[in-house]
């Protein structure tokens, strides 16, 4: 359904500079969740509340690419989005310090449902392992969709290709393909 909006953005989000926005697809980089080190930086890096560069924009094949750049820390970052009849993003890491650098991404996205006790989430996912953060206990591929009756917070560990989101309040499935990750949040 077209009426709806794929992203959800929150109605209280703040747009100031160096303020993280509860919506969208906000970058998680260098770290995800906390520091692993150093608690006082702020959770989830410092990308997501960055100024970013605009580096190009065109338009190919009836879709509009946007290409924005950050570089900080030794890092060169490149965050790529292309929008048409779907919508596709990427982020692209170098390292440009004289040094290996370790991090972690996460491309945190907000979904807007209907109703969350109805949806269920299915594909790639239903195959893969996952540790419960409230619970604090790692399971097996339980071979089911995930549906949500209470607070959820899980980390699957594997490779999730596709995964597909069904929200049948609005009538529509979201479908997610990812690569190049090894671990899937599902809040």
């Amino acid at each position: 359904h077209l009426n709806h909006p794929v992203l959800f953005m929150s109605q209280q989000a703040l747009y100031m500079t160096g303020k993280a926005l509860r919506g969208g697809i906000p970058i998680c980089f260098p770290w995800f969740n906390s520091h692993p080190s150093d608690p006082s930086l702020p959770a989830h890096g410092w990308a997501r509340t960055s100024v970013w560069n605009l580096v190009q924009t065109q338009k190919v094949d009836g879709r509009i690419e946007v290409d924005l750049g950050l570089a900080k820390d030794g890092f060169d970052l490149i965050y790529r989005i292309s929008m048409g009849e779907t919508l596709k993003v990427s982020l692209e890491v170098r390292n440009a310090a004289d040094v290996p650098l370790d991090y972690e991404i996460a491309l945190h996205t907000y979904l807007s449902l209907a109703s969350i006790d109805q949806v269920s989430i299915g594909g790639d996912l239903e195959e893969c392992e996952h540790y419960d953060q409230l619970t604090q206990k790692l399971h097996g591929p339980e071979k089911q969709r995930v549906r949500f009756a209470e607070e959820t917070d899980r980390i699957y560990y594997g490779q999730a290709p596709r995964i597909v989101l069904d929200d049948p309040a609005w009538q529509r499935s979201i479908q997610i393909d990812a690569s190049g990750s090894h671990a899937t949040v599902v809040w």
